[in-house]
Parts: C-alpha cells; sequence; structure tokens
C-alpha cells in the first residue's frame, strides 16, 4: 500500500511538472476589460505578472488603469525596448520611472508596478530598476471608469501584441518580490 502511495504520488508530482500552462496570448490585439472603480480607494497597490512582448508596438501596454488624465500604466515605449511605470495625477502632470533599453523581444519578464506612501518602484525579474518619489497611487483616481489589461483604449487601442501570465494586484505596497 506505501509503495501504491509513493508511486501515485511521483506520477501526480511529474504530471504536474509537465502540464500546460495557459497563459493569456493577445498576440493578435486582445484584452482583457476589468471592472470599473475596483480600484479606486487604494492608498497602495502592486500591480504585479510576468509579460512578453512579442512585438513591437506604440506603447505596448502591460496594465492601463484610468482615463488618461488621471491613470497608472506600464507599458513598453514606442520602438525601443525601454520599459516605463507612469502615473498622471488629476491635473494630467506625468511622474515616470523609464527602464532604458531593459527589454527584448519573445522574452518573459516579472514586471512589478509599486505606488503609495513610499513613492514609485519599478522591478524586473525582482530587480529595482528605478524609482521615484511620487506617492500617488490608485487613490487619486476617484470614479476611473477603464481598467485594462492589454491595451490602452484612451489613446485609440495600443495593444501589447504578447503574452502575460499571473497577473496580481495587491492593495499592499510591495518591495519584496518573485
Amino acid at each position: 500500500m506505501r509503495i501504491l502511495f509513493i508511486i501515485l504520488a511521483l506520477f501526480f508530482m511529474i504530471s504536474l511538472a509537465y502540464a500546460d500552462n495557459h497563459v493569456l496570448d493577445i498576440t493578435q490585439g486582445g484584452y482583457v476589460r476589468l471592472k470599473p472603480n475596483m480600484f479606486n480607494k487604494l492608498e497602495a497597490a502592486t500591480v504585479e505578472g510576468w509579460v512578453c512582448w512579442e512585438k513591437s508596438g506604440q506603447r505596448a501596454r502591460f496594465f492601463s488603469f484610468g482615463d488618461g488624465k488621471k491613470s497608472m500604466m506600464v507599458y513598453r515605449d514606442a520602438g525601443k525596448n525601454d520599459l516605463i511605470f507612469q502615473l498622471n495625477d488629476e491635473n494630467g502632470k506625468s511622474r515616470q520611472i523609464r527602464a532604458v533599453d531593459a527589454l527584448t523581444e519573445g522574452r518573459w519578464y516579472h514586471v512589478a508596478a509599486v505606488s503609495g506612501k513610499g513613492g514609485m518602484k519599478l522591478y524586473l525579474n525582482g530587480v529595482m530598476v528605478g524609482s521615484n518619489a511620487y506617492d500617488g497611487c490608485f487613490s487619486q483616481m476617484d470614479d476611473v471608469t477603464e481598467n485594462f489589461l492589454g491595451v490602452d483604449k484612451w489613446q485609440g487601442g495600443l495593444y501589447l501584441r504578447g503574452k502575460m501570465d499571473e497577473v496580481r494586484i495587491w492593495k499592499i505596497y510591495r518591495i519584496s518580490l518573485v
């Protein structure tokens, strides 16, 4: 009986190791629309996930929350390999963190954007690649109805053209990632 249990446990572990990993594939221009106003009260937040930019594109978005004037987003810059975390306040003033030449097409990256009282921080594969003292967060974006993964609808559809997996939005300021 014990040997049967060990064999079944090994079979289960091996099958998990070779299980298909289902990712969100939006290489053809798809996206995910999230519920409006779901993050509006957060004073601190961490948005993280695994992202693979397959093709260059105009400001290819990992996520985009907001209406353009009041917004938060992470994207790959147009025609470049720069990763950008950007927060725009209620007056439209932009704060950015830019990791220059940090990305390669077709490669998976763990991306995390942290915002709140400790300022803005951008992590790539668990390493902080930039910071900004601006302490804004979702709480500055009251009545935001546009929340997307993989696109920015308010600038005419700036699509990711890639894949993403294990996207998480935390209501805390996380600085230990991956």
